[in-house]
C-alpha cells in the first residue's frame, strides 16, 4: 500500500504509520483546523477490490459510530476520498492489553486485572445492549490510554443480532481468532452474547496466567481443545490476586450475562 504520510484525508493530515493489519493500515493524523490528534484507519487498495472487506470496513464504522461509550474506541469521522476509504478514530497511545500482558516483568496485580476486566466488560455490555456481538474479543483488540484505561476496539467482524452479517473468516475458513473462539464459532453455529462472554473468560484467564487456556501448534488441535477439554486450573494464582478479583470481576461478568438474559426474554416475548 502506498504510504500516505503527508497527505490529507478529509480534515485530517496524515503524520506517520502506527501499524498494519490484514486489511488496513493505521496512521496517526492531526485535524488541520483544530490540531486534534487522531488515528486514521485506511483500507488497503487491494482490499478495496474485495466487496466483503469493504462491507466489513463500512460495518465497523457504522457500529462504532453507534456505540458511544467510555470504554469503546470513539469514531470521529468516516469517508472516502478518491480510491481511499478511511475511518478516523480516537487515538490511544498506551498500547494494547496483549502488549501489557507480555511486557510485564511480573504478573499483573489483582487490582490491575479487576480494573481492566471491569472496563472491558462495561464496554462489551453496552455493545450487547445495542444488539452488537463483537465476535473477536482478545487482548490485541483492547487498546489502552496512557493511564492504562481499557477501550474495546476492532468491530470489523462484529454482527447485529437477528441480522445477517457477512461471514468474516481466517484463511482456514473459521470466524475470529482461534485462541479466543467459542465452540459455536468453530462449528459455524449461530452466535449471541454468550460468544463474547466465553471470550471474556479466556481474556480473564490470560490476564491471570499470562497465556490463553487453549493453545496448540495446529488449528485442529486448538479447535479440539476448545470443544472437548475443560479449561486448565488456576489454583496456583496468588491468593491475594484471587481475592481482589472476586468482588469486581465476577460482578461485572454477571452484569454482561444479565444483559444476555434480558435480550433472551425480550426475544421470547416477540
Amino acid at each position: 500500500m502506498t504510504d500516505l504520510t503527508g497527505r490529507q484525508l478529509g480534515s485530517y493530515r496524515i503524520l506517520h504509520t502506527i501499524g498494519k493489519g490484514g486489511m488496513a493500515t493505521v496512521y496517526s493524523a492531526t485535524h488541520v483546523e483544530t490540531g486534534q490528534v487522531a488515528a486514521v484507519k485506511v483500507l488497503r487498495l487491494d482490499a478495496l477490490e474485495d466487496e466483503s472487506y469493504v462491507r466489513r470496513f463500512e460495518r465497523e464504522a457504522r457500529l462504532i459510530g453507534e456505540a458511544k461509550h467510555p470504554n469503546i474506541v470513539g469514531m470521529l469521522d468516516f469517508g472516502q476520498q478518491d480510491n481511499t476509504l478511511y475511518l478516523v478514530m480516537q487515538l490511544l497511545t498506551g498500547g494494547t492489553l496483549a502488549r501489557l500482558i507480555r511486557k510485564s516483568s511480573a504478573p499483573l496485580s489483582g487490582m490491575q486485572i479487576a480494573r481492566l476486566f471491569d472496563q472491558v466488560a462495561a464496554g462489551l455490555a453496552y455493545a450487547h445492549q445495542l444488539n452488537i456481538i463483537h465476535r473477536d474479543l482478545k487482548p490485541q483488540n483492547v487498546l489502552l490510554d496512557t493511564e492504562q484505561n481499557a477501550y474495546l476496539a476492532d468491530f470489523g467482524i462484529a454482527k447485529l443480532i437477528n441480522q445477517t452479517a457477512t461471514q468474516a473468516t481466517t484463511a482456514q475458513g473459521v470466524i475470529g481468532t482461534p485462541a479466543y473462539m467459542a465452540p459455536e464459532q468453530w462449528q459455524n453455529e449461530p452466535v449471541d452474547e454468550r460468544t463474547d462472554i466465553y471470550a471474556m473468560g479466556i481474556l480473564l484467564f490470560e490476564m491471570l496466567m499470562g497465556n490463553p487456556p487453549f493453545e496448540s501448534d495446529t488449528l485442529l488441535g486448538t479447535m479440539n481443545r476448545h470443544l472437548f477439554e475443560p479449561p486448565p486450573s488456576v489454583v496456583h494464582v496468588r491468593r491475594a490476586c484471587r481475592k481482589s478479583l472476586i468482588g469486581r470481576s465476577l460482578k461485572r461478568l454477571n452484569s454482561v450475562t444479565t444483559q444476555w438474559q434480558k435480550w433472551q426474554t425480550r426475544s421470547s416475548a416477540v
